[in-house]
């Protein structure tokens, strides 16, 4: 028994060593995979959001919904003369979008003079317009059912997407895009709302050049 004892006590054999190895690599892919479950997740709920949050400002503009602006009466409330929108920021962090009312005194979101309605925070997620990249603010507004204001840049195929993205700074991450609309033909807009889900590449910059005074010391 105590011979027995010694030689359990030795360690682990190779055999054992690489059970216990492959067994703590099953477990860290399955953490792996379960955070990233948890962020696609994450992204396709805020994205379905936002086009719920879309949708609905369309309707409001369909049934020339009229709004209360500050300093009106219930009896003074009119539809808004620049619409109802959705304006997208990265400035308070986290990013946030706002669904708002349009005095129409100015093109686009105005604080101080257009109203927002509702916001939701993105929490650790960025919005992008597409065509033009990190753009820090933009707006996407229907005047009319088939008119909008916008300044986000139309695609190649005339659409109008925004990205939903989790913050990264290099490497592959995980992205919902959203297109909210499209110009037909005759100058219409179409609200062809339709989301997607896949990934984004960013490039790591290579490591800058080494502090002179350091090389010299090497040397």
């Amino acid at each position: 028994m105590f011979k027995k004892i010694l030689k359990d006590n030795k360690g682990l054999t190779f055999v054992e060593l690489m059970v216990a190895i492959a067994v703590i690599a099953i477990i860290s892919s399955m953490f792996v995979i379960n955070i990233q479950e948890s962020k696609k997740q994450q992204i396709e709920r805020y994205s379905q959001k936002m086009a719920a949050d879309v949708r609905y400002v369309r309707s409001l503009a369909i049934s020339r919904t009229v709004y209360q602006f500050s300093g009106q009466t219930e009896e003074e409330a009119i539809y808004p003369p620049g619409g109802y929108g959705v304006f997208f920021t990265q400035t308070p962090t986290p990013d946030r979008y706002y669904v708002y009312a349009d005095n129409g005194a100015q093109v686009g979101f105005q604080w101080g003079q257009d109203e927002w309605i509702s916001y939701v925070d993105l929490q650790d997620l960025e919005i992008v317009d597409k065509s033009n990249g990190n753009a820090g603010t933009f707006y996407f507004a229907f005047s009319t059912e088939s008119e909008i204001n916008t300044n986000i840049t139309q695609s190649s195929d005339s659409k109008f997407i925004v990205q939903l993205r989790e913050e990264i700074e290099s490497g592959t991450g995980l992205q919902g895009t959203l297109t909210l609309g499209e110009y037909s033909n005759d100058g219409y807009i179409w609200s062809n709302l339709g989301e997607a889900y896949g990934t984004f590449y960013v490039h790591q910059d290579p490591d800058p050049d080494p502090d002179p005074i350091f090389i010299k010391l090497l040397q």
